[in-house]
């Protein structure tokens, strides 16, 4: 169903207002938003995200999307009762609608962060469901830590074209590691530059604590 529409005009914010929580986001625009923010009384931020993050999670799992449509998950089912703020900051000149629906009753959160990184730091990120690194650079170095034991370096070009095995998308911004099966332990990043990197893992209503797994 229609959540609102989104005032136009780059750097515009327009706020929704709820009383559930949307399983999934749905919206078409020819610009990517500058921004999405979701928060929950009593819950804090599940979703927090910037223009690059939106592009990299936007299909996340679809092995096929029309040009210019997002679709964000927000939860494993529709959460009722819950006093939300939905908050985009538009990055086009023109208005969209935004839709929400769902496909049964939800319990867990799908939770999007932001995650700043320092320059030549050493950064090792776990229980986490998809690890975005849209600015990571060819030379920083990738090692991943699977829960068998084996331990994988991947370079940038690895990380940009995996993708195709969870989703249509390569563009060059979607550098990602997925673990929506667990079968990571852990990912160290070493980058040159400082930078944002972007974690999606899983929050219990009524919790602010990381699940490993829905």
């Amino acid at each position: 169903m229609k959540l609102g529409t989104i005032a136009a005009g780059v750097g515009i914010a327009t706020s929704i207002q709820l009383q559930y929580v949307p399983q999934f986001l749905y919206f078409t625009s020819p610009t990517v938003p500058q921004s999405i923010r979701m928060d929950v009384a009593g819950d804090g931020t599940p979703l927090n995200i910037t223009a690059k993050a939106i592009t990299g999670y936007k299909n996340l799992r679809q092995f096929a999307n029309p040009a210019n449509v997002y679709l964000i998950q927000l939860a494993n089912g529709q959460i009722l009762n819950k006093v939300v703020t939905l908050t985009f900051v538009n990055g086009d000149a023109a208005a969209f609608d935004v839709y929400g629906f769902g496909r049964g009753n939800g319990s867990v959160y799908l939770r999007y962060q932001p995650l700043p990184v320092l320059a030549n730091s050493g950064t090792t990120i776990n229980k986490f469901a998809a690890l975005l690194m849209p600015d990571l650079a060819a030379g920083d170095t990738v090692n991943i830590e699977y829960q068998n034991g084996f331990v994988q370096k991947m370079d940038l070009p690895e990380l940009r074209y995996v993708n195709a095995l969870w989703q249509n998308d390569v563009d060059a911004g979607v550098v990602m590691v997925y673990n929506l099966d667990q079968s990571v332990k852990n990912v160290n990043v070493i980058a040159a530059a400082a930078q944002t990197f972007f974690i999606l893992d899983y929050q219990p209503v009524g919790n602010l604590t990381q699940l490993q797994k829905v």
